[in-house]
């Protein structure tokens, strides 16, 4: 199986860096990609769910992430303080 070419950890929460190799008009092209994940425990038995972006996608998953992240701390009336305590770089 491929390496990610990086990772990053923040809890639950991680992502890697992946590089891919497609093929356009006859030509191999490498591209990147990130995949997103959130791990959570059931009783004894981890489970996960991942969702796969490519690059072009990125940026507007961190916008719509952080609208949604706005409208509730908004809504619940808290000063939004990104919890980076448990980022692992």
């Amino acid at each position: 199986m491929t390496k990610p070419l990086n990772k990053f950890q923040a809890g639950n929460i991680d992502t890697a860096i992946w590089e891919n190799e497609i093929e356009i008009n006859g030509k191999k092209v490498n591209t990147k990609s990130i995949s997103l994940r959130k791990s959570w425990k059931v009783g004894e038995e981890w489970k996960d769910s991942t969702i796969h972006l490519q690059i072009n996608e990125l940026q507007r998953a961190i916008l719509v992430l952080q609208e949604a992240q706005k409208d509730v701390l908004i809504k619940n009336g808290q000063e939004m303080s990104p919890a980076i305590e448990d980022v692992r770089l």
